[in-house]
């Protein structure tokens, strides 16, 4: 509250927005953005691309440890070879067949799928080699467990089973060589080893499940081929439920055969025939259950085969690997390059497809509440900025979004006129920048950083009804749609919005009641003044916008309105309210 009682409500947390369309929250940042995202254009036509895949999966994907030595399978030898930075590789362990798939956990230990169980070999030589089994289960692709274990999938049913425990030392005594007096435990491994089976997902008549990984929290990822076109789509894991989520659709992702962990909620799958390994942000899923990829560009070597992600346990800020040659791999590391979109939206309140209504509510508590002031903390680079829709309502629920009486548009950053064709309109309030950090008082902001004019900082605008003949804009809740702009590469970064009432009226508290404002109801909300009337029958000739025809022209003219010759009409709302403008004026319309 500041010296003249006004409050402020602020948003600045994910929260604070629900609705997010082509518009992330950056939780490490705590700024909204543009979000990253990009449309993949297919490399191979779907047969071929089904093909590559299809050969992809027999691939035995290689193991990566801590150290960056690869392990992989060398079939001539019925081994496992190790590349490292020594000028030979070295043989690792034999196997009596050939796995499916190799990975490191955690702890040091060396994991293969073999078809009769999991073999377990201990890098440290703690024990010797192991094979873990489960009756009825064939584990097929193994993903490294947080701590140690791992999870393994079994291929066609996508039944998920979870290998915990480990063998005894070599070195520990046996029952035997205790005097028969000595307690000893029973049995005498308290952990031994074992597979126990988690669950499966409920697949659909075609759905495919073909890969396996670990979230950041440790818990099963999977991807699998949901129809016959080859869609992709991730289930992740309901701990509270302790199954599967419904399928996360892929966009673009047309046979993807491999999944990795980049960070947080981002994901790495591989295609075939891309040179890259498209990225997507789980935790960015719309209401429909659908993923866009991200812009973020990870490109792979052209030595890189079509095969699975190297596998194996990672520590926090380690990348992920993938197949180089014939026994390497490499970190996957993104360009700074990456596409971001053009233009998003972000409301403080979101109705569902079920019609369930979820807000992020800015309540004053009284219906009499002349919204005063709107501040932003933001950074908003050349050739980009934002617009802010303001609505304020007496009732819990936002106005029409195609209501052009009720919502009024707020410009943000110095192009903005350029961006957005409502910062054009008559009257449309612009922010300023402020060079202090926050108006707040001996507040350094949420910001930080320095302040750069008209770039970062602090930017304030007044609060107004621009399209109505009184600007206050007076009601008990207020409503607000961000309209960010970007040009591709760069946009608006929005760390916090405070909206500040009621308003203090020196006019109202001090000067006699003659120099009040006189206009209420119908009145106060006109659009302007009447210079001129015409026909209701116009109506379709305005919906149809552009250049004016020259009926209408003329019908214009004999009510006063002298439009200049490339005049043009804006539809603002079909049927009901249009935006007339020329070179040098601009009038409203609007059908009564």
């Amino acid at each position: 509250m500041d010296s003249n009682g006004l409050r402020f409500w602020q948003l600045a947390d994910a929260g604070a927005w629900p609705d997010r369309r082509h518009v992330s929250f950056d939780g490490t940042c705590a700024a909204l953005r543009l979000a990253s995202e990009r449309i993949l254009v297919p490399a191979l036509n779907a047969a071929e691309a089904f093909t590559l895949a299809q050969a992809a999966l027999e691939n035995v994907p290689r193991a990566v440890d801590p150290l960056g030595c690869v392990a992989s399978w060398d079939g001539a030898s019925s081994s496992v070879l190790v590349h490292s930075v020594l000028p030979d590789d070295a043989v690792l362990a034999a196997l009596p067949t050939a796995p499916t798939d190799l990975c490191m956990s955690a702890d040091g230990v060396l994991l293969a799928a073999l078809p009769d169980g999991i073999r377990m070999t201990d890098l440290r030589g703690r024990w010797t080699p192991a094979t873990v089994t489960l009756a009825g289960f064939t584990p097929w692709r193994l993903a490294a467990g947080a701590g140690g274990g791992a999870w393994a999938l079994e291929r066609g049913t996508g039944r998920v089973a979870m290998l915990r425990g480990r063998p005894m030392r070599a070195q520990t005594p046996t029952r035997e060589m205790y005097d028969p007096q000595v307690f000893r435990p029973e049995p005498e491994n308290a952990c031994p080893p074992e597979l126990v089976l988690v669950g499966a997902p409920s697949l659909g008549s075609l759905e495919r499940v073909l890969a396996i990984c670990c979230d950041a929290a440790g818990h099963p990822l999977l991807l699998s081929w949901l129809d016959g076109d080859g869609s992709s789509a991730v289930r992740r894991w309901d701990v509270e439920h302790a199954t599967f989520d419904k399928p996360l659709l892929l966009a673009g992702a047309s046979y993807s055969y491999s999944l990795t962990l980049i960070d947080g909620d981002r994901i790495a799958v591989r295609m075939p025939g891309r040179r890259d390994a498209p990225a997507y942000d789980l935790g960015a899923a719309n209401s429909s259950g659908q993923v866009a990829p991200l812009g973020l560009v990870y490109p792979l070597k052209a030595t890189a085969p079509e095969a699975p992600f190297a596998n194996g346990a990672r520590d926090a800020g380690r990348p992920p690997y993938y197949p180089v040659g014939t026994r390497a791999a490499e970190p996957l590391h993104a360009l700074s390059f990456h596409t971001a979109a053009r233009q998003g939206e972000a409301r403080n309140y979101a109705t569902g497809p079920s019609e369930a209504f979820n807000a992020h509510l800015i309540d004053s508590g009284d219906t009499t509440t002349v919204w005063h002031r709107l501040n932003a903390e933001a950074v908003i680079p050349p050739h980009t900025g934002f617009m802010v829709w303001l609505a304020a309502t007496n009732v819990a629920r936002p106005p029409p979004e195609d209501d052009g009486t009720a919502w009024h548009p707020h410009g943000f950053g110095a192009d903005i006129a350029l961006l957005d064709e409502a910062a054009r309109g008559p009257h449309v309030p612009r922010a300023a920048w402020d060079r202090a950090p926050s108006e707040l008082p001996a507040h350094a902001g949420l910001l930080g950083g320095a302040s750069e004019p008209s770039k970062r900082g602090l930017f304030s605008v007044l609060i107004q009804a621009s399209r109505m003949r009184v600007r206050q804009l007076q009601g008990r809740y207020l409503w607000l749609r961000v309209v960010l702009h970007g040009d591709g590469r760069d946009g608006p970064e929005i760390v916090a919005i405070r909206a500040w009432a009621s308003r203090f009226s020196y006019v109202d508290r001090y000067l006699p009641r003659v120099y009040r404002e006189s206009l209420f109801g119908d009145a106060a909300t006109a659009p302007g003044i009447v210079v001129g009337r015409i026909e209701s029958s116009h109506a379709p000739a305005l919906d149809a916008a552009g250049p004016l025809d020259a009926t209408l022209r003329a019908r214009l003219l004999l009510a006063g309105v002298q439009p200049a010759p490339f005049a043009t009409v804006i539809v603002e709302r079909p049927g009901q309210a249009w935006l007339l403008r020329d070179n040098s004026d601009s009038w409203r319309l609007r059908r009564e």
